[in-house]
């Protein structure tokens, strides 16, 4: 009895404690209801929010990436793919086959040059095809991947570094186009935002920016994040020198070390609520037109429920399409001689 009677009072121990944090929680999200109600109103009032520009016309691709490995008689073959998808047509793809060591490393290197191929290949759509571009990921985090795949040049084999170290210098000319000669090429971060905007205007919250402005974007508007800290008085300061690691020539890796360090101060980011009242604030990253990057989102988005443009979606699966034939290769030594390439 005395042992049942002591469950009895842990469990009502218990219960309450929920009852408790329950009431607790609501009226935390009552109180944060109210706060960010009233930090909405007043950043509508100071002219933050604009209404959404008409959808773009403009003739528009996505680009994005994919790669995948496997364990072959002691070494790695690999398959780094890149897609393109348009409103008409298939999406277009090419991948690359490689007979590669097995090492912690080799992902790091894989995914670098997956990300110098992506930007690559939107360059020669925009010179080609006189259209804009999406691409998948911030330009941010692809500075920092690339950056940590070069930094590995010590330890590696020279045949895994040559993975990236053909593509350095053409990856080089096309972020000067981004940062210089205003690319139309506009960049979608992933899902999972930074956290910098809900303390420089006096919020103190773990947000993350695109949750942050699911909140306060009335639907149907955009705003930019250099527009609210302009209207809030909010400073930022200059971001430092990008410095890039790895045995490459010195002017290259000034030139290198310049375009970077531009494109982190250039780049900027704005923040899309579509009409449909549940949908979420989307993030594009540019450095040209801030009404054209979010016309072309506006554009891309057929549903205000998608949180990603259905083009993106179009050139992910084709990418990931072509690594899935890593399955089918052959197991064979000695037909691994050279790298060989893949159209679809």
């Amino acid at each position: 009895m005395n042992l049942l009677k002591g469950y009895q009072e842990a469990v009502q121990a218990v219960l309450a404690s929920q009852r408790e944090l329950n009431d607790r929680s609501r009226a935390l999200a009552g109180s944060l209801g109210a706060r960010l109600r009233e930090t909405s109103q007043r950043l509508k009032d100071m002219g933050c929010f604009l209404p959404l520009p008409p959808p773009s016309n403009d003739e528009l691709w996505a680009v994005d990436g994919a790669y995948a490995a496997t364990r072959r008689l002691g070494d790695a073959v690999a398959i780094v793919a890149v897609a393109a998808a348009s409103e008409k047509g298939a999406p277009l793809a090419a991948g690359e086959v490689h007979l590669i060591p097995h090492t912690p490393e080799s992902e790091f290197l894989l995914r670098a040059r997956m990300i110098m191929l992506e930007l690559l290949a939107a360059v020669e759509l925009v010179k080609t095809k006189g259209c804009s571009v999406f691409l998948d990921g911030s330009f941010g985090s692809g500075l920092v991947m690339v950056n940590q795949a070069l930094r590995m040049s010590s330890r590696v084999d020279q045949s895994l570094w040559q993975i990236i170290e053909s593509l350095v210098e053409s990856w080089a000319e096309a972020l000067e186009l981004v940062a210089f000669e205003e690319l139309p090429a506009v960049a979608l971060p992933k899902l999972t935002s930074g956290y910098r905007i809900a303390p420089r205007i006096g919020l103190d919250l773990p947000m993350s920016d695109r949750a942050l402005l699911s909140m306060l974007l009335p639907p149907g508007t955009w705003t930019s994040e250099a527009r609210l800290y302009a209207a809030l008085g909010v400073e930022t300061e200059e971001k430092g020198r990008f410095r890039f690691e790895g045995p490459l020539d010195e002017t290259l890796k000034r030139r290198l070390e310049r375009v970077a360090s531009a494109l982190q101060n250039k780049v900027e980011n704005a923040y899309v609520r579509l009409h449909e009242p549940a949908s979420v604030a989307l993030a594009v990253e540019y450095c040209y037109s801030a009404k054209e990057a979010v016309a072309l989102l506006h554009g891309a988005m057929p549903s205000p429920r998608l949180q990603e443009p259905l083009l993106l979606v179009a050139a992910d699966e084709a990418a990931k399409s072509l690594c899935s034939l890593l399955q089918h290769l052959p197991q064979g030594q000695e037909l691994w001689q050279i790298p060989y390439r893949s159209y679809r």
